[in-house]
């Protein structure tokens, strides 16, 4: 679980330099979406998710 945690943040952090957002945010969804499945429903791992995901949501600054 912690190997695919780095893999997804790894992931995520190597596509930070692009600027298209939508593209980026669809990116996020789906790999917020893989790491919910492989949680096998633990609240910690869903928890490590979440905020991995606010976090780069709000380093795209799409606004």
């Amino acid at each position: 679980m912690k190997k695919l945690l780095l893999l997804l943040c790894i992931i995520v952090l190597s596509s930070c330099s692009k600027t298209d957002c939508n593209e980026e945010m669809s990116k996020l969804e789906k790999l917020r979406s893989q790491g919910w499945q492989n949680c096998n429903g633990s609240k910690a791992c869903i928890d490590k998710i979440e905020s991995d995901y606010k976090r780069q949501v709000d380093k795209l600054d799409c606004n």
